[in-house]
């Protein structure tokens, strides 16, 4: 049975709760496992489990540079595998990792699964918001 609980102890878990929420919402440093894509401010981060983190694009990098090595990949309709520095990479449903490099408008295929794919970390990130059905707010009152 709930017993009565004085306005104090309750703003108390309340406040408990939103620091909580903050924290779960707030990461340190996020793998970009799934993919990653950057324009000048922000970047998208897909992590392990294809979350998505919104980071500073300043605040993301391997070795210091905000691009990733990948071997053995290689484009559509074109012979050969060469190596790329990927600016933007995604997991596709081939099991195969699409690569953009920057000042090239086609991508490559590259031969890497989720647990051997380099990948770009990133610090500062948020959840993004879940996209979906958003109401107008032109609701009937009626």
């Amino acid at each position: 049975m709930l017993a009565y609980q004085p306005p104090q102890r309750l703003v108390f878990i309340f406040i408990a709760i939103c620091i909580t929420q903050f924290a779960l919402i707030q990461a340190d440093e996020i793998k970009c496992i799934k993919g990653f894509t950057r324009d000048k401010d922000n970047s998208d981060c897909r992590d392990s489990k294809a979350v998505v983190w919104t980071c500073p694009t300043n605040q993301c990098g391997r070795d210091h540079h905000l691009w990733v090595p990948m071997k053995g990949c290689f484009m559509d309709g074109v012979p050969g595998t060469s190596s790329q520095e990927c600016t933007g990479y995604n997991y596709g449903r081939e099991g195969r990792y699409q690569c953009w490099t920057s000042g090239v408008d086609k991508s490559y295929f590259c031969p890497y699964t989720t647990s051997n794919v380099p990948f770009i970390t990133c610090s500062g990130c948020s959840i993004q918001p879940p996209q979906g059905n958003v109401p107008s707010g032109n609701a009937d009152s009626s």
